[in-house]
């Protein structure tokens, strides 16, 4: 297999908390020009934590597999961004599902600081690679990767949360097509960085 999209953050006690999905197709080994063969079936994340700053990790589990709506039945989440803690302590994450030409990003929650993960609701129905950035209080931001079904135009699309990641919708545009991935970071002097 290739493990290789992953979400990273800190659990409130301060451990480094990874979730890591991939394929199970790969290259051949020592071949790096041969890229994973996509076309292979999406592996579902494992839930990995370091309490000593990266030195060495635990494999805690699993996320659990996506409900069983059209996009979700016999698919597994893709994670991706960073790991947030929100205003009331749950931790939150960005995953997504792909099947065919179709892409959709979704929000996870876990509320025991990273052990166990639950979906908690659509972010962008035509999204994929999510970055979450959490503002304080119930205010969230995620810039969020965004396919035109039918078109070759994929942009960053803002989307915003004001009830601590219950409910999101899209604010903007914030790139030009074909600009694509994005990260977002607060600085010391309360400005967002994407």
């Amino acid at each position: 297999t290739v493990r290789m999209n992953c979400s990273v953050g800190k659990a409130k006690n301060g451990d480094l908390l990874v979730l890591c999905g991939g394929w199970s197709g790969r290259g051949p080994a020592g071949d790096p020009q041969k890229p994973p063969d996509l076309r292979t079936r999406t592996l579902r994340p494992i839930i990995c934590r370091s309490a000593n700053g990266g030195r060495t990790w635990q494999e805690e589990g699993e996320i659990p597999g996506p409900p069983p709506t059209v996009m979700g039945r016999d698919n597994e989440y893709i994670p991706f961004g960073q790991i947030q803690i929100g205003a009331d302590g749950s931790l939150g994450a960005a995953v997504y599902l792909v099947r065919g030409n179709r892409r959709e990003a979704r929000f996870l929650q876990s509320l025991d600081d990273g052990k166990t993960w639950n979906d908690r609701i659509m972010l962008n129905p035509s999204g994929n690679e999510t970055a979450l950035l959490h503002c304080g209080g119930g205010r969230w931001i995620a810039a969020s990767r965004e396919f035109n079904l039918g078109s070759n135009d994929m942009r960053l699309e803002q989307f915003v949360s004001t009830d601590d990641a219950r409910s999101w919708w899209r604010v903007r545009a914030l790139t030009l097509g074909r600009q694509i991935t994005g990260h977002l970071l607060r600085l010391r002097d309360g400005r967002t960085l994407l």
